[in-house]
């Protein structure tokens, strides 16, 4: 095997009004968004119209793959990855 080295740093944040920091910490690093959500709970219990207004708020564009399933499958991967490169070829 070929030696290498892989570092895949994450933040995770937990608590109330957490939303509250998202908007700067997205916009210190990306001025448009990849949303990868599920068809339904996002949208009935509103976080999403928050995450919209916070993105707005923040001058952050998003493009919204919402066809995640419950059990996301390969071609749940791919078809994101394309969307990715789609939306970033636009911007080239």
């Amino acid at each position: 095997m070929k030696r290498f080295t892989y570092c895949n740093p994450t933040k995770v944040f937990f608590g109330e009004n957490i939303l509250d920091r998202f908007g700067p910490m997205v916009a210190e690093k990306a001025r448009k968004v990849l949303i990868l959500t599920g068809k339904k709970s996002v949208y009935q219990n509103g976080l999403f119209e928050n995450v919209e207004q916070i993105l707005k708020e923040s001058d952050i564009s998003w493009i919204v793959y919402d066809n995640i399933q419950s059990n996301p499958i390969l071609n749940d991967v791919h078809n994101a990855i394309q969307i990715a490169r789609t939306e970033t070829s636009m911007l080239l």
